[in-house]
């Protein structure tokens, strides 16, 4: 009785550790959490990043299932760039996909068209 009364804590917390580990996720990120690190701790690599967020984006789309943020993430990084009307694109998609988003990327779409 005794070494069933320390079995059962020590299962129960195996149990518990074996609910928190994840090997599918919803999203597909791709390599954006350290590309995005990598950036804004050197942000003269833009071009770099832009591209691990293209690939980022492309793996995301044929999962079909896009994070929250990437694409208004990207159409940042592509306005860093000069390209207003790309990241005017991107932001739309991020508005239209994530509905949470929209009254935000709506403001930034309507600031960036003010703007000549």
């Amino acid at each position: 009785m005794k070494h069933c009364i320390k079995v059962i804590p020590v299962v129960a917390c195996l149990l518990m550790l074996a609910g928190c580990q994840t090997t599918n996720t919803l999203y597909q990120w791709g390599d954006y959490e350290d590309s995005t690190y990598e950036y804004y701790k050197t942000p003269a690599e833009l071009e770099t990043y832009i591209a691990h967020l293209q690939e980022s984006i492309a793996r995301a789309e044929q999962s079909g299932a896009v994070p929250p943020g990437l694409y208004a993430e990207y159409g940042t990084a592509l306005l860093n760039q000069g390209k207003k009307k790309e990241a005017l694109s991107y932001y739309r998609k991020e508005s239209d996909l994530w509905p949470e988003s929209r009254h935000f990327m709506n403001a930034m779409i309507s600031n960036l068209e003010k703007r000549s």
